[in-house]
């Protein structure tokens, strides 16, 4: 019965979104995030009508890549997180950790960057929105800057518990800890 219910549950649902689907229309214009509502009873959904273009998409890495030098450029605290990145992949280097201790190492630094280039982007919007002094616009900043924070302390702490195995082995000289430390998989 159980059974019976969920696949009756899962056709339902299949045949809703074929027709969500077949409601969809292109929209006219040419912008990549120009999406909205239609004003339409069925509210149906506009997707822009732009075919996918090998040129758009490097065209669209360069804009990401401009960002990124912009973020590099122009916060102080990118370029700390560049310096750790330096730091955090070199020791990952000299100490010779295993594949599943660099997943832990990217996955970090991967989000470090990642909430830096939004805790970014959100204060150049607040900027742009409210040049001036309002308490609404230094909230979100420092809730922004808040959650880049909460990321670089648990990056760190991945940091730390990732590495000080291969350190202490070092420091102690027990090259058979050291192996061990680079043989498991986890």
């Amino acid at each position: 019965m159980v059974c019976c219910a969920l696949v009756a549950g899962v056709l339902a649902s299949g045949f809703w979104l074929i027709g969500l689907l077949g409601r969809v229309r292109k929209h006219a214009g040419h912008n990549a995030l120009a999406w909205r509502l239609a004003d339409g009873p069925a509210g149906d959904v506009v997707y822009p009508s732009n075919p996918f273009s090998l040129r758009a998409r490097i065209k669209s890495v360069r804009h990401a890549a401009d960002g990124l030098r912009l973020l590099v450029r122009t916060e102080h605290n990118a370029r700390i997180h560049l310096a750790a990145t330096v730091l955090a992949v070199a020791a990952g280097v000299a100490l010779g950790i295993s594949t599943a201790d660099w997943r832990w190492i990217v996955a970090a630094i991967v989000w470090v960057w990642a909430a830096e280039a939004l805790n970014t982007a959100i204060e150049h919007l607040c900027d742009a929105v409210c040049p001036t002094s309002h308490p609404a616009i230094r909230a979100a900043k420092d809730v922004a800057a808040g959650g880049v924070l909460a990321v670089a302390i648990g990056a760190a702490t991945i940091g730390a518990i990732t590495l000080a195995p291969y350190v202490t082995a070092l420091l102690v000289g027990d090259r058979t800890e050291l192996a061990i430390c680079r043989a498991i998989p986890w």
